[in-house]
């Protein structure tokens, strides 16, 4: 089992990673990640902060079927 979690943060330092997330109402980065059911970190991911989670999630379930194979 596993849980999905994204924040996006404010980065300056380079201009081709900035976007905008309009829910947050952040300029930056943001940063998804997937723990397992002790809060162990599973899988990280950090993508411009307009990507919405649900395009995320699939990058990272891709990943991980590519690594985990019992991963469903």
């Amino acid at each position: 089992m596993g849980v999905l979690d994204s924040q996006s943060v404010r980065w300056g330092n380079n201009r081709a990673l900035n976007s905008f997330d309009g829910n947050k109402k952040v300029k930056g980065i943001k940063r998804n990640i997937i723990v397992d059911k002790n809060g162990f970190l599973v899988a990280v991911m950090v993508t411009v902060a307009h990507i919405h989670d649900s395009k995320a999630v699939m990058l990272l379930m891709r990943m991980l079927k590519e690594c985990y194979s019992e991963v469903k």
